[in-house]
């Protein structure tokens, strides 16, 4: 993400631009310099803007298109339906369905995912690659993905996907363009300030209970996680609990007694949220849970595992009871495990996934 520099470098380091004698103001991490205010502007526009040949001032917005946005940009949802559709609303559940007692407000299970990509060349990478790769996934329209910059990622982009439905990702979405990026001299899985976060909308869950059943699995089994993920980041994506529940403002009364400043029941409630976004779980945002602890990769089956994995544990954290819970210890890993072998059909490449990289010793229960 391009940066003001401080007063002190300008000092030091004029403008990286030929023949320019302007103090350099702005660093430009795709290209590697240090850049006046003018020159700098100048490189944006040519960068981020396509070519326009024509004479019609009224028609600049339509013409002038940001292959990359800011880090700060947020579009309208497009909202991918199972179908292959797209609808600009989200789809709201009847308040009763059989075998469900379900509110008036809640809606169907939509996710999203942000992957970070980086580009390993000498030099920045072509201005074509984020328009190709907007036109084989999008078409003529920003549709299914848009790109933003991202200040962990150097040289590279952040792929950010419009709120769809499991089977739009896994029956619909055109994967192959994410996948050409390899060719084009770019890598995730390799490279550590990349990531993959998946995000699930907060509305489409049942209840608090649901909430926590949800949040409560991904911290009470971490080594399957990580297993399953395919790393584990304090910096990026911890799973420690007492950071996520912000235990540094417990205190101890005056007998001597530890006090929980907030417990994950409040978290569920949305009382309280997670003061760092550096953590397996992010609650922070308002309207989706965002599970940060992916491995990235342009081997898009990886994004697939990772969005089954968050439908299925979505699904399963709201069929069981709180009775399963205490009496079947259904927040263990090998109790989800069976639940999406005997769920095949929908979770395939979740279940290949589990069976190939998730070790677990079978306890008495199991076996």
């Amino acid at each position: 993400m391009p940066t003001p520099a401080n007063s002190e470098d300008n000092s030091a380091h004029p403008c990286t631009t030929d023949d320019c004698e302007q103090l350099g103001e702005y660093r430009n991490d795709y290209l590697r310099g240090l850049y006046c205010i003018n020159c700098h502007q100048e490189i944006m526009e040519n960068y981020y803007s396509d070519d326009d040949d024509s004479d019609n001032d009224d028609d600049d917005d339509n013409q002038t298109y940001r292959s990359i946005h800011s880090y700060s940009y947020k579009p309208r949802p497009s909202f991918m339906k199972s179908d292959g559709t797209h609808s600009a609303y989200v789809t709201y559940l009847e308040p009763n369905m059989p075998g469900n007692v379900r509110s008036n407000g809640r809606t169907t299970l939509t996710m999203g995912f942000e992957l970070e990509t980086q580009y390993t060349g000498d030099n920045s990478f072509s201005r074509n690659v984020p328009q190709e790769l907007l036109d084989d996934v999008n078409g003529t329209q920003e549709s299914d993905i848009y790109l933003k910059e991202d200040g962990s990622v150097y040289n590279g982009f952040e792929i950010v996907s419009h709120p769809g439905e499991l089977d739009y990702f896994m029956h619909h979405f055109k994967w192959r363009g994410i996948e050409n990026l390899a060719r084009k001299g770019f890598q995730a899985w390799k490279r550590p300030c990349c990531g993959l976060h998946i995000h699930v909308a907060k509305s489409a869950f049942a209840d608090t209970s649901h909430k926590f059943k949800f949040i409560a699995f991904v911290y009470k089994n971490r080594p399957e996680m990580v297993q399953l993920a395919g790393r584990e980041s304090h910096d990026y994506a911890s799973y420690d609990l007492k950071r996520f529940l912000n235990s540094h403002r417990d205190w101890v009364d005056e007998n001597g007694k530890l006090v929980r400043h907030t417990n994950l029941i409040k978290m569920a409630k949305g009382e309280d949220a997670n003061n760092s976004r550096s953590v397996a779980v992010n609650i922070q945002n308002e309207k989706t849970i965002e599970l940060r602890l992916f491995r990235p990769s342009l081997k898009t089956e990886t994004v697939r595992v990772a969005l089954q994995f968050c439908d299925a544990l979505f699904n399963y954290t709201e069929s069981i009871s709180t009775q399963d819970i205490l009496q079947k210890d259904a927040l263990k890993f090998s109790e989800f495990r069976k639940w999406v072998t005997a769920n095949n059909q929908k979770y395939g490449i979740l279940d290949t996934r589990i069976i190939e990289k998730v070790k677990i010793k079978p306890t008495t229960r199991d076996v």
